[in-house]
């Protein structure tokens, strides 16, 4: 294994992007005493064998969407990774204005 993850570094990834989505998440039942969900971040670490950027998409209790993003260090320049997370902000934050009127 660790051979096959070493000659991957420095080489062209297969993708660029990999997005994980799990939803919403929600807690049935609730009363007294009983769990509640709020504010929910999915993330997940880089991997060499991996997409250059993945996103984890989640929604929480709260009904706020998170998006976690991740990048392996020398893969993806932070610039570049800075003006996708922006990119990506824009267009949800105008989608969502869309939905409203």
């Amino acid at each position: 294994m660790r051979s096959f993850f070493q000659g991957k570094v420095g080489k062209e990834r297969g993708s660029c992007f990999h997005v994980s989505n799990l939803s919403v998440m929600k807690v049935e039942g609730k009363g007294k005493g009983q769990w509640e969900i709020g504010r929910v971040i999915f993330s997940r670490s880089a991997f060499v064998s991996g997409s250059a950027i993945a996103v984890g998409v989640m929604t929480g209790g709260d009904r706020c969407l998170t998006m976690g993003f991740c990048w392996q260090e020398g893969a993806v320049e932070r610039d570049v990774v800075e003006m996708v997370v922006e990119k990506v902000r824009v267009g949800i934050e105008g989608l969502a204005r869309e939905m409203e009127s």
